[in-house]
């Protein structure tokens, strides 16, 4: 499925990626995550925003409440879009 210097990406929520760490390295795979869509999608969204045709709600977590994150979004109380901040 990858050629070396391939790209692997992963839209929504849920699933696995099967890949072998060292199949990563040796083969220089990038794994993309998105649960946004599309690079055009966001461009689109970007634009609204821009425009000022909507607005975008973020919540932002610290990385070491990374579990509440993830239950506030299984439990439909994430509104907008969730970061983790180190």
């Amino acid at each position: 499925m990858l050629k070396g210097r391939g790209d692997y990406y992963v839209i929504g929520c849920g699933g696995n990626v099967d890949l072998l760490t060292i199949d990563i390295i040796s083969q220089e795979i990038n794994v993309i995550g998105n649960q946004v869509g599309t690079y055009q999608d966001l461009v689109e969204l970007m634009t609204l925003t821009a425009e000022g045709k909507i607005s975008l709600t973020t919540a932002v977590y610290p990385l070491e409440a990374y579990a509440d994150a993830i239950n506030d979004f299984d439990q439909g109380r994430l509104v907008g879009r969730g970061i983790l901040v180190p």
